[in-house]
């Protein structure tokens, strides 16, 4: 579908998916060290068949999940067009598990004869709750947000002067792809937003959890949320929500996570 409002060749474009802050974080970061850029919801440019774009610049920034990228982002990437022959560059946060993002999603540029220039893997805080908590302790959070600083500070160097970087381009091990596809089978086969409950004596009926969501999936119906089955188990409802009125599987006492530089109005409104 071709759309000429997508078709900046002045621009970078920043196609971000982020449901705690850490990746939307990231493109900011990126964002204030370019003349020209935009951040855009890859998942709302999806929803909207916004699939035609051209830039000199154009990057994908979102988690890591399973040590592979996000559903929503393969989607994404299979349905886009690509014109031109821009920098194209990705950046994937991870709470420690790096795995290997970029081959796939080369995989899938090849078919349009595209291919990252460059790919980047940033540690940041874990977020996982739901089932095994591999959330990072208070102290941990503070040390690798004030690590990620400098490396974010490369990556940015980097794309400023359009290097290459394949540092990262790590080739799945068979280990790595059955821990990915059991991964994968296991939230949304099993822990899938049909495990999604609220605690309706703690619920205010605030909306935050509407809001954040990335994939536009809850609604609420007499003030409570409702989970409409196009989930990317990002968590993003469990961790905004201000009373933890919102669980899944085991999810219950455990401390929440966002990004601290992150707000609400910034996660629900980019």
């Amino acid at each position: 579908m071709s759309n000429n409002n997508n078709i900046n060749r002045k621009e970078t474009l920043l196609f971000v998916f982020s449901g705690t802050g850490n990746s939307l974080y990231v493109a900011q970061k990126v964002q204030s060290h370019l003349t020209h850029s935009r951040i855009i919801s890859l998942s709302k440019a999806l929803s909207e068949q916004k699939l035609e774009w051209s830039a000199p610049q154009i990057g994908f920034i979102f988690p890591v999940y399973f040590r592979d990228i996000p559903h929503v982002v393969e989607k994404f990437l299979k349905n886009i067009s690509i014109k031109g022959n821009p920098y194209l560059f990705a950046i994937a946060t991870n709470g420690g598990e790096g795995g290997h993002p970029f081959k796939l999603m080369n995989k899938i540029l090849h078919k349009q004869e595209k291919k990252l220039h460059a790919g980047f893997l940033l540690a940041m805080p874990q977020n996982s709750i739901v089932g095994v908590d591999k959330l990072h302790k208070h102290e941990e959070i503070i040390q690798i947000l004030d690590s990620s600083e400098m490396v974010i500070s490369d990556i940015i160097e980097c794309i400023l002067q359009n290097q290459e970087n394949h540092k990262d381009f790590v080739k799945p091990t068979l280990s790595n792809r059955m821990m990915a596809w059991g991964g994968k089978f296991s939230m949304f086969r099993v822990l899938n937003d049909r495990k999604f409950r609220v605690d309706e004596e703690k619920c205010i009926g605030c909306g935050i959890c509407q809001r954040v969501c990335p994939m536009e999936n809850i609604e609420l119906i007499d003030k409570k949320p409702k989970w409409n089955h196009n989930c990317e188990c990002c968590t993003a409802c469990i961790h905004w929500c201000p009373r933890q009125a919102v669980v899944n599987v085991g999810t219950e006492g455990k401390p929440r996570y966002h990004h601290p530089e992150i707000s609400v109005k910034q996660i629900s409104s980019y």
